[in-house]
């Protein structure tokens, strides 16, 4: 979770259910990104926060200011979770997000999080 995001504080260990969500966005250097048609399905699954993507990070200035600062809110999410949704090679999609119960089976849960995008 990026360090700008209204929930940061304490968010060590909470958990959110994420899904992929078809679109188009900017990224904070103002790239255009099209994601329109590649999530593999929309199902979400359950992440739990384990660290940060902090914005003022001196040595990885690039990569941080592009994803981890500004309005957007960014989850940096592992491998294994990103690629029941997209393909990894994308690098960046859109999405959908909640927070939930840590243990929650994601097929339980509401269609319809609120959020913006994942990496």
């Amino acid at each position: 979770m990026n360090d700008g995001h209204p929930r940061y504080s304490g968010s060590c260990g909470r958990c959110y259910a994420i899904r992929c969500k078809p679109g188009t966005f900017k990224d904070n250097l103002g790239q255009t990104i099209s994601r329109d048609n590649d999530c593999f399905n929309t199902n979400p699954v359950v992440v739990t926060i384990t660290d940060t993507c902090p914005c003022d990070k001196p040595n990885n200035a690039y990569s941080n200011k592009r994803w981890c600062c500004g309005d957007m809110d960014h989850f940096d999410i592992g491998v294994w979770a990103f690629k029941k949704f997209a393909d990894p090679s994308k690098g960046v999609v859109q999405i959908e997000y909640m927070e939930t119960p840590c243990g929650t089976d994601a097929s339980s849960l509401p269609v319809g999080p609120a959020g913006q995008r994942a990496r």
